[in-house]
């Protein structure tokens, strides 16, 4: 079952943000989310119990920020 597998394993978000040394809170500003959605994708489970997993474009900015690359504000 996709639940059983996804509790027993890390996933890659968390995994992502050990990597980077990053706090839920440092990961929700890499990405521009919530520190809420950051700490539901680190477990990998959303609020209703489904898996939760990183949209493609914020899977772009983990791959850019592992990379090193620094995002600035837009300006506004």
């Amino acid at each position: 079952m996709i639940m059983d597998t996804m509790t027993k394993t890390k996933s890659a978000f968390h995994l992502w943000r050990e990597s980077l040394e990053l706090s839920h809170e440092e990961a929700a500003k890499v990405i521009g989310t919530t520190v809420q959605m950051a700490k539901y994708l680190d477990a990998g489970i959303g609020p209703d119990g489904k898996p939760c997993l990183p949209k493609a474009w914020t899977r772009m900015l983990m791959t850019a920020a592992f990379r090193g690359h620094e995002f600035k504000p837009w300006p506004m």
